[in-house]
């Protein structure tokens, strides 16, 4: 017996032939321990346990070869997934750097507009100066009409040379929002009686109404509400033709401290067609290209507008059918002076209204309401269209 157990060692440990050396190890122990039983059992169970362990053996390989191909599958989309990873990072850097100078583009680019601008306003200032001392002269017809057509597109150019001078502040985060008390229906009060002559050569019916509730004094910046009034009554005067431009104001919300002013400006003009209302406030832009050589004008008015609203915690919106007019509403947020109140918002003796009829009387420009005294109301006549 002490012969054979080397063999059987030998038979176990040999991985290429296990389920025979399984069954001729079975055949030997049955042969040892069951002398008794017929060969032909010992066979037959010999071949069984050869079988399932051969079974077991081609599962096995199979679940291993298995493995084997997930593991390389693994290993090639990991692989694969450091290099995405590396491209990405590349890609991210390189998109960080790009944005970054872009970034610094842009703020040379305004500030060569704002430097650039302030340079153009200075000689402008003395044309306009120097053409108002010439209009003061005994001149001939002739000479009058050239001087005020001077005039006039100084006045123009330097319109253009604000607003520009506005967006490159707007767009290089310059542009402060100051913090002043002031009557908002004097500054609305004045901004209408500043373009009301425009209003009166075209013909139009131009009227406003105030409501009896709007704040006797709000803390804001009225330089900035008076440009975006002045910018929104002008586009509506200059592409009306014929019909009306209305203006209305009215405080829409109080709290904390603070009043909604809301001023709607409608007019019965050129208005927008819907394919171009989604970019109407983007800078440059206008409704149709032959505006800018009928209208003039840089494109920048309703621009700036938009971003002072916002500013100012507000915003614009407005409503259109081509051929029938515009209604611009716009909504900005002041504050209620502390020792007033929010009860301090006495009203203006109900609902202020006048119409600009060839009766009605004219206010000289020098004597707009809303301003500091001795400083006119022509530094803004004009505004950007649309």
């Amino acid at each position: 017996m002490s012969s054979t157990r080397p063999v059987l060692a030998r038979l176990i440990l040999w991985r290429g032939n296990a389920p025979t050396a399984a069954a001729i190890c079975l055949g030997f122990l049955l042969a040892r321990y069951a002398p008794g039983w017929p060969p032909w059992i010992i066979l037959l169970a010999g071949l069984a346990v050869g079988g399932l362990f051969a079974i077991v053996f081609l599962l096995n390989a199979r679940h291993t070869d298995r493995v084997e191909g997930l593991a390389a599958q693994l290993m090639r989309a990991n692989h694969k997934l450091n290099a995405e990873i590396q491209q990405r990072s590349r890609v991210e850097t390189e998109l960080e750097a790009a944005r970054d100078e872009a970034l610094e583009l842009s703020r040379l680019k305004s500030q060569f507009l704002a430097t650039m601008s302030h340079e153009i306003r200075t000689p402008m200032n003395g044309i306009i100066g120097m053409t108002d001392l010439l209009l003061d002269t005994r001149l001939t017809d002739e000479q009058l009409e050239y001087a005020v057509t001077v005039r006039k597109c100084s006045e123009n150019l330097m319109d253009i040379i604000n607003d520009i001078l506005d967006f490159a502040k707007i767009e290089a985060g310059t542009l402060k929002i100051q913090r002043q008390e002031f009557a908002p229906k004097a500054i609305l009060q004045g901004a209408f009686d500043l373009l009301r002559d425009r209003a009166l050569v075209k013909g139009l019916t131009y009227t406003r109404e105030l409501s009896k509730d709007l704040p006797d004094t709000v803390i804001g910046d009225p330089a900035r509400f008076r440009q975006m009034l002045v910018i929104l009554i002008g586009n509506a005067i200059k592409f009306t033709e014929r019909g009306e431009v209305f203006v209305s104001a009215e405080p829409k919300e109080r709290r904390d401290g603070s009043v909604a002013l809301l001023v709607s400006v409608h007019d019965t003009g050129i208005g927008v067609s819907p394919e171009k209302r989604a970019r109407l406030f983007e800078s440059f832009y206008q409704s149709d290209g032959s505006n800018t050589r009928k209208y003039g004008g840089a494109g920048l008015g309703l621009a700036i507008c938009k971003q002072l609203a916002e500013k100012m915690g507000g915003d614009i919106e407005f409503e259109s059918q081509q051929g029938r007019g515009s209604t611009f509403r716009l909504t900005v947020r002041l504050e209620l002076p502390k020792e007033s109140g929010t009860e301090s918002a006495r009203g203006l003796n109900g609902l202020s209204r006048w119409t600009s009829d060839s009766s009605a009387p004219k206010r000289p420009e020098s004597e707009s309401p809303g301003l500091p005294a001795g400083q006119t109301s022509g530094s803004r006549k004009d505004s950007d269209p649309t």
